[in-house]
């Protein structure tokens, strides 16, 4: 933004339908977006160039985060399901089934080792993921545990340990 001129200092006209939500990677130097055309985009700001495309979900995206190692994007869709997109190797990593309406919210912990999910089924979820595991280097060390997932909505008391996500299935 230029405060002299009150304009933006870039926009971006990719998307074909309206951006519902944007996000800044963790190191300040990329910006997602995702759309009602069903999409996400990632974007360079040092260079105003589309880094990455994902024909993302089979509904418009509703949240996208960023995890803490700008590694990995989590995005939430009226399709009702979540996805975590590996940013290092430009693919989707792994979708999440837990929620019966649409997903509206997510977001990483402060540290990564957690997210939360919010949908129109009026229920918050945590997830747990692991690091250390299954995943090079590159990466910084995040994994999804090797347990299956266990899905319920939290009670109003002391919640139960987060739900775990088993690892990423093999391609064929």
């Amino acid at each position: 933004w230029a405060a002299r001129s009150r304009a933006s200092s870039h926009t971006f006209f990719d998307h074909s339908d309206n951006v519902g939500c944007c996000a800044f990677s963790p190191e300040g130097n990329c910006v997602a977006s995702g759309s009602a055309d069903r999409s996400i985009k990632l974007w360079d700001l040092r260079t105003l160039q589309l880094l990455q495309h994902y024909d993302a979900h089979g509904d418009e995206v509703h949240r996208i985060a960023f995890h803490p190692s700008g590694s990995f994007l989590l995005s939430a869709s009226a399709d009702c399901t979540l996805k975590l997109w590996d940013l290092c190797e430009g693919r989707l990593f792994y979708t999440i089934h837990g929620h019966e309406a649409s997903a509206n919210g997510c977001a990483f912990s402060p540290a990564g080792d957690f997210f939360a999910t919010a949908a129109s089924d009026r229920h918050v979820m945590v997830w747990r993921t692991n690091f250390d595991r299954l995943l090079p280097a590159e990466h910084k060390g995040l994994a999804l545990d090797a347990d299956p997932p266990a899905v319920a909505a939290l009670p109003p008391q002391l919640p139960p340990q987060p739900p775990q996500l088993p690892p990423p299935r093999e391609p064929p």
